[in-house]
């Protein structure tokens, strides 16, 4: 799989968690005083939205470990869950070691300093020491540590002479009332106001200290004043306590700021951590879910090994995270400043790079950095929450910068360029594209989903979808030039639009209304002209016939579809793995020179995209999944080929039933073993009947043969499973073991060929147990007829439990 294509898969998992945004935005809107607050205490239900925002990093964890995990499996969630806690514990733990107990032994060495006057502690190797710590804050420092020098020599009754106090003015070291007090000594009444407001901001402190608040409370500053001027040695005590007080507010003020560092020094992963544990989770399910431990510790086997791995792995890089994270966290917080920075450039960058980027399904990868990990803003509840949409929700006024410039384009711009190909269309086809242009269009303004109308244009004609992104860009620079911010919970349609119009972040959001019809015009006067002078075949151009074949097409069943997919890719033979996104279906291939690019644009999809290597992705829209999972069908072999699929339909109303006139059969054991009740195998579709009616064989030969006499019509390049149509016309299907088409034919070898006649009892396939047991869920084998039908009877022989060898009877089925 090419890199492109890994990074489009992440992309298709991330779906699934930004899936959960659009009810978390409706939650915290409509729990928002100026909606449902206006009829009564809602905030109970915006505390519902602000869950989901302050757990967006495990969220997406989870959603991605079952976006990528084999089957979807829950397990991966479970693995994910873990390796997230692990990952930011470990991580955490490990840098307060790092970080936070240096800056502590400063806090210690401060207090000693500052408040007992210990002259004997250097500061210098500790600040250097919390190498983190800011350079302007450790100036700020030394400059109190300097001043602290002044203060002893003043607290220790050894008073400042007019010439060290000019000297301390001059060096920028003067601080409150000792400062005043040392003045005052020297030069008398002549400083009584800046004396005054000295001792009022002391005694104000002193209110605010536990035990002096009571004394603090009886003072006069006035009196204080008064009392110090007419003879500072009648109150020695209280010149020195102010002078205490003034020196703990400095301490307390310095401790406040070694807080915002240690704040500021956080290492916070955000939604990127999430991603990680993910990715981590999904890797775990995928490489340990068929483990086989000893023994002593099968009860740890198998899926319940995956969280388990999945920890170990995120110890060791939460211990890595630890040691390199600041740094990481440093950089990205530095290329977020410089994007912001660029205000309109970085914003007209990244709504360019958007719309490109989805071209190859990437733009998803991006935006999670944007909408989840731009900024930071601390929210009513404290929680400090990460990205432009996050941020947005949380009340942050600074927020949606990155969201705003994409309603104009979705509400407006693009049903323009809606309106510009239909105006192109031939006579002939407005109608029928009118409709379809409609739909798009509307879909666009109301929810904000543009790629079916995207898909239009995107392939074939680039020049078209250039424009856009850069439209889009354009779009996207002016809500920054005219400080226009708006959010959205799911996309930039109208329904956030008026949901968020009002939302407490929101600034200008009337500049919908002024940006949009602009956008509006501009799509429709470019795309309309632009098609006719270079005769574009947007939707309703196309070439006499192309419209036929696609419609005619599009009313084919899904596996037909998926055959017929099959058949321009190549063939089975020739497809390595098959996937899905929401609109996209992607493929890899052994040789993508043997891909029938034709014949699949006379499909019914919106275009080809070559992400590069072996990887091919087919715009389908959103009946994608239903084709993709017919493909996997066929390739698993669960799922009748499209040969035997055509000769069904030539015969009449026989298409799904053997015929009346079908003889009896008897179905025999493919391969020595133990009879396994059908409802006892571990897979739903098999035990619960939906491929067939059969039995099922837990193997101990190696040697897999035909169960009954006819004609090989399936048997997959993986070697699973095969299918024989018998000489009645009956289809049945042996399926070697559970998830073995994962092997990717690992431990299989064909002895046949699709198409070969074989008796009862002919070798097909051989299987190495040894080498494939510990790597699938199950060994079991289910024998089944698929095509039975109403018109026979089913009757099992074998007694469950029982060994069986090769050839002998399993079950017979009876025309009726």
């Amino acid at each position: 799989m090419s890199i492109l294509n890994k990074f489009a898969t992440l992309g298709k998992a991330l779906m699934l968690p930004i899936a959960v945004m659009p009810v978390a935005g409706l939650l915290l809107r409509l729990g928002a005083d100026d909606i449902l607050g206006h009829f009564f205490d809602a905030s109970f239900i915006g505390a519902a939205g602000n869950a989901i925002f302050a757990n967006l990093p495990l969220i997406f964890g989870i959603g991605i470990a079952v976006g990528l995990a084999k089957q979807n499996h829950g397990a991966a969630a479970l693995a994910a869950a873990v390796s997230y806690f692990v990952l930011i514990g470990v991580m955490t733990s490990l840098a307060h070691t790092l970080y936070l107990n240096p800056i502590s032994e400063l806090q210690t060495a401060l207090y000693d300093k500052l408040i007992l006057g210990k002259a004997d502690i250097n500061l210098v190797p500790l600040i250097n020491a919390t190498g983190d710590i800011p350079t302007s804050i450790t100036g700020a420092y030394l400059d109190k540590i300097h001043y602290l020098d002044y203060y002893n020599k003043l607290h220790v009754n050894n008073p400042m002479t007019p010439e060290l106090l000019q000297q301390a003015i001059k060096d920028g070291h003067v601080y409150n009332v000792s400062d005043a007090l040392a003045y005052m000594f020297n030069n008398g009444a002549s400083y009584q106001a800046h004396l005054l407001s000295s001792v009022t901001s002391a005694i104000e402190n002193l209110k605010n200290v536990q035990a002096s608040a009571t004394v603090a409370a009886t003072l006069d500053p006035q009196t204080i004043v008064d009392t110090i001027i007419s003879g500072h040695k009648q109150s020695p005590d209280l010149a020195v306590k102010i002078a205490d007080t003034a020196v703990k507010s400095t301490k307390t003020a310095i401790m406040s700021d070694i807080s915002n560092v240690l704040a500021e020094k956080k290492l916070d992963m955000g939604v990127l951590g999430g991603i990680i544990a993910g990715l981590v989770g999904s890797f775990a399910y995928n490489k340990f879910h068929t483990t086989k431990l000893p023994d002593v510790l099968a009860f740890f086997s198998g899926r319940r090994l995956s969280p388990i791995m999945a920890g170990l792995i995120s110890l060791i890089i939460g211990v890595i995270a630890a040691f390199i994270w600041g740094h990481i966290q440093d950089l990205i917080a530095m290329l977020a400043d410089a994007v912001v920075s660029l205000g309109g450039i970085g914003s007209f960058i990244y709504g360019t790079l958007n719309r490109l980027l989805l071209s190859l399904g990437l733009h998803n990868v991006m935006n999670v950095y944007f909408w989840f990990n731009l900024g930071d803003y601390v929210n009513a509840q404290g929680v400090t929450v990460h990205g432009d949409i996050t941020r947005f929700f949380a009340g942050d006024q600074t927020a949606g910068n990155f969201q705003a410039g994409f309603f104009p384009v979705m509400m407006f711009g693009l049903p323009g360029a809606g309106l510009a190909m239909y105006l192109n269309a031939k006579a002939e086809n407005k109608k029928e594209v009118g409709g379809l242009l409609l739909s798009v269009c509307f879909t666009a303004f109301l929810t904000g989903i543009t790629e079916p109308i995207e898909y239009l244009f995107m392939f074939i004609a680039p020049m078209l979808y250039l424009f856009h992104a850069i439209f889009t860009g354009i779009s996207l620079a002016l809500a920054n030039v005219l400080d226009y911010h708006m959010g959205f919970g799911f996309s930039a349609g109208a329904f956030d639009a008026a949901l968020n119009y009002g939302a407490p972040a929101a600034h200008h959001p009337y500049m919908l209304f002024i940006l949009g019809p602009i956008f509006f015009f501009l799509y429709l006067i470019v795309f309309y002209f632009a098609i006719k002078i270079f005769n574009i075949r947007t939707p309703g151009r196309e070439e006499e016939g192309q419209n036929i074949h696609q419609q005619a097409f599009s009313n084919l069943s899904d596996t037909e579809k998926a055959q017929a997919y099959i058949e321009a890719l190549g063939t089975l033979s020739n497809i390595t793995s098959i996937d899905n996104c929401i609109t996209r279906l992607r493929v890899d291939l052994v040789d993508i020179d043997k891909v029938d690019i034709s014949a699949i644009k006379t499909m019914d999809n919106k275009g080809v995209v070559r992400p590069g290597g072996q990887s091919l992705q087919i715009i389908i829209g959103s009946q994608v999944e239903f084709v993709a999972n017919a493909m996997r069908e066929i390739q698993s072999g669960l799922a009748m080929p499209k040969a035997n699929v055509s000769k069904a339909k030539q015969q009449s109303s026989k298409a799904d039933t053997p015929s009346t006139n079908a003889k009896d059969i008897n179905v025999l054991s493919p391969v020595e073993g133990t009879v396994v009740d059908l409802t006892d195998v571990p897979d739903i579709t098999f035990a619960e009947r939906i491929v067939g009616d059969g039995i099922a064989v837990q193997p101990t030969g190696n040697r897999i043969c035909a169960p009954v006499s006819g004609e090989i019509i399936s048997l997959p390049r993986e070697c699973h499973a095969f299918m024989i149509k018998a000489d009645n016309g009956l289809e049945f299907l042996v399926h070697v073991g559970l998830e073995t088409v994962m092997l990717r034919g690992k431990g299989f070898r064909a002895l046949a060929k699709v198409g070969s006649r074989v008796e009862a009892g002919d070798p097909i396939l051989q299987v190495n147990w040894d080498e494939i047991e510990n790597e699938v869920p199950s060994t079991v084998m289910p024998v089944l007829c698929s095509s039975m039908g109403a018109t026979s009877s089913f009757t099992v022989t074998a007694d469950i439990g029982s060994e069986v060898n090769t050839g002998d009877k399993l079950f017979e089925i009876k025309a009726k």
